[in-house]
């Protein structure tokens, strides 16, 4: 597409815009570091810009509906870094929205202020929806500060009021794709642009996690700051993965029993996250193998025979409920005591941030920091590897009541010397769920030939070299270990 022609009204206006009397008010003239921008991990999202930067077009892919998640359609969003110029109707003709980048926003759910949060832009905040299930202390402390509307609280029933964003001056409204068709119809009498966030609908964790870019480019002055700040996510989280995956994989799964309810039609039934799933991505980017059938649609239960055969695999179990599903006698439910996750003690939940009233800071700040659930994946398969890291998200279910002989402790031999005989006696090494490295066992030479205790000699040579290399080895692993662990120590991220 051509360039459009940088009319002399159109400078006017940025030139007005840039006036002190326009109250701290400012005009860009052009995207911050557009040269460099360009979304890699979100599959969903592409961007384009024109005008030398002046305004940008992002095209959000379709999403169909697969019985699992309810689809989304194709979405095209004009933004411009000066005003909402003459013209780009004409030029980007049906857009769903044509936006002016913002100093005021309004913004609904967690997980969509989890990204305004990631990239500093709390303070452009005029109203929320809710506090009550928010994690984040800056956000709550400024909804606080400044008295910010809450419309879902304020307004029951209506978690959208388009007179009190218009009072509140927003600019531009944010919200999430399960919202976005309500929160359009509420604005529908306004002029404020609605943009719908569907980053759960994508696969990855960085693809996830890229959306902040996103938010940055419909921001005044968060462009460059939401390409540093994912930038350094992403060479994390690419090195952190690497270096989980060279260690032997481990079995890993994450669901539990849902008791009967009436969310669920008052049925009960088992269940867990999908192959294609980000945080099956996650495991095994993590050095896991994520060991759901690849059958399982996850609109459905799982049936019995199935979910017996996949917690058998499983040395992990990541549980929503661990103790409540553990302490069942229902005969659908006890075999559970019996799997190895649980008789070796590796069961974990995402339960280590949640707030008074249930918010969990799984569901909001994980979506933009992929990095640090990383870490705590990797401490959870592999702690050797992260010796500092303590689990953010994640906590350690004590089910010690239930725990017995782990199917992945590994046998150590033990070789006490006598001047006669040579006893070789075996004990159990309790290994947690990790790999052990098989043990070395020794033999006594006696009433060898000479030609036999040459050759042992010479093979005894041969062993020392190859211990010597393999020293050297592990300590130059042993340094990249350090130098890892120092680098992925938790120290400054953003919760």
């Amino acid at each position: 597409m051509a360039h459009a022609p940088m009319t002399l009204f159109r400078v006017i206006v940025c030139a007005l815009a840039l006036l002190p009397a326009a109250a701290g008010d400012f005009c860009a003239t052009k995207f911050e570091q557009y040269g460099d921008f360009a979304f890699e991990a979100a599959s969903l999202l592409n961007v384009t810009f024109f005008d030398e930067g002046g305004y940008a077009v992002v095209d959000v892919a379709m999403v169909p509906s697969d019985g699992y998640i309810a689809g989304y359609a194709a979405e095209k969003y004009v933004i411009s870094s000066c005003t909402n110029l003459p013209g780009l109707e004409a030029l980007v003709p049906g857009a769903t929205e044509y936006i002016t980048v913002a100093s005021k926003i309004s913004v609904k759910t967690t997980t969509v202020v989890a990204l305004v949060d990631k990239i500093d832009a709390v303070d452009l905040l005029v109203a929320y929806d809710d506090i009550q299930w928010t994690s984040s202390q800056t956000v709550i402390d400024h909804v606080l500060k400044f008295s910010i509307p809450l419309t879902h609280v304020q307004y029951p029933g209506s978690g959208i009021i388009d007179t009190v964003l218009l009072t509140q001056g927003s600019e531009l409204h944010i919200t999430d794709h399960y919202n976005c068709v309500d929160d359009r119809a509420g604005l529908v009498n306004t002029t404020i642009p609605v943009v719908c966030i569907p980053n759960s609908l994508e696969t990855t964790p960085l693809g996830k996690a890229e959306w902040m870019k996103l938010i940055g480019l419909l921001l005044i002055g968060k462009g460059g700051k939401s390409i540093t700040e994912f930038s350094g996510i992403s060479s994390y989280y690419s090195a952190a993965k690497l270096f989980a995956t060279s260690k032997t994989p481990k079995t890993v799964i994450q669901g539990d029993y849902s008791f009967p309810f009436w969310w669920n039609g008052n049925t009960g039934g088992w269940s867990m996250s999908w192959l294609n799933s980000y945080i099956a991505s996650h495991f095994t980017n993590g050095g896991g193998v994520y060991v759901a059938p690849s059958t399982y649609s996850p609109n459905t239960y799982i049936d019995l025979p199935g979910a017996k055969e996949t917690w058998a695999k499983a040395e992990f179990w990541i549980a929503s409920d661990a103790l409540t599903t553990l302490a069942s006698t229902d005969s659908d439910v006890a075999w559970i005591k019996n799997m190895p996750a649980v008789k070796c003690g590796n069961v974990y939940q995402w339960t280590a941030r949640v707030n008074p009233n249930g918010g969990n800071d799984m569901y909001e700040s994980a979506d933009v920091s992929p990095d640090v659930v990383l870490k705590d994946i990797i401490k959870i398969l592999n702690p050797e590897l992260l010796t500092s890291h303590t689990l953010y998200y994640a906590q350690k279910i004590d089910v010690s009541a239930y725990e017995g002989i782990c199917p992945y402790d590994t046998p150590e031999t033990t070789t006490p010397t006598s001047s006669s005989t040579t006893t070789t006696t075996t004990t159990t090494k309790s290994t947690n769920g990790t790999n052990a490295g098989a043990a070395n066992a020794a033999t006594g030479l006696t009433g060898l030939n000479l030609g036999l205790t040459i050759a042992v000699a010479i093979l005894g040579s041969v062993l020392i070299v190859v211990a010597l290399g393999t020293s050297l080895m592990f300590q130059r692993r042993a340094r990249a270990a350090n130098t890892i662990n120092d680098a992925l120590k938790v120290g400054t991220f953003s919760a």
